[in-house]
């Protein structure tokens, strides 16, 4: 699963997921000359603010912040560009990796306007691989904001699409559904809604949809 990030300092981070050795790694590449520094933290389901992430996950050259839930690693060069990789057991306790960027050499930071930026963690807990196949995975890009990764799921009984951005929300989903022709715009089923939803029937003329804020 990849995606990207466009932060606000002009850095574009590629995000990449993938199982390794039965975890998670997820890698941060980017193409700069420019000594940058992750400063992160990992959030966890049904807890506020960030958390320190557990020692085992640090990347080599990682520090902790002193009085802060958060930790430190610097971009290694390979192959012409800028690496982290940081590798999470699975399943994981954690939803998602927040983070800002720091630019030493410059005394810089770049926390997305005091917003931070944020990577999902996929097949967290209640997101069993088990009896799943993925049938389907695009990365859409919208311009001037990022990358939205749509992966569809299907599972014993039932198709699950999950979508997976890097962009600063808040960020809304205005959705319908297709039967027949791509054409179509119908309102989606009670059944296949996510909570937290403002659904309604008239958003636009003749196009009877659903509006879903993203977590």
């Amino acid at each position: 699963m990849t995606d990207q990030i466009n932060t606000r300092s002009g850095l574009k981070l590629v995000i990449e997921r993938a199982t390794s050795n039965g975890g998670l790694e997820i890698s941060l590449r980017t193409q700069t000359s420019k000594a940058v520094i992750l400063h992160w933290g990992v959030r966890q389901n049904g807890r506020v603010g960030w958390q320190l992430p557990p020692r085992s996950f640090w990347p080599d050259g990682t520090t902790a912040v002193p009085g802060q839930s958060a930790v430190r690693t610097g971009f290694t060069r390979r192959d012409g560009e800028g690496l982290i990789l940081v590798h999470f057991a699975q399943p994981s306790d954690f939803s998602s990796i927040e983070f800002a960027l720091l630019f030493p050499d410059e005394n810089r930071w770049d926390s997305n306007d005091g917003k931070n930026y944020r990577i999902e963690i996929p097949n967290s807990p209640g997101m069993s691989s088990e009896n799943q196949s993925a049938s389907f995975e695009h990365v859409y890009q919208i311009e001037g904001f990022g990358g939205l990764t749509a992966t569809v799921t299907r599972e014993t009984a039932s198709t699950c699409v999950t979508l997976v951005t890097g962009i600063a929300g808040p960020l809304l989903l205005h959705w319908g559904v297709a039967r027949r022709s791509p054409q179509e715009w119908l309102l989606p089923a009670l059944s296949t809604q996510p909570p937290k939803r403002l659904c309604t029937r008239i958003v636009r003329p003749k196009r009877p949809s659903c509006q879903v804020t993203m977590a």
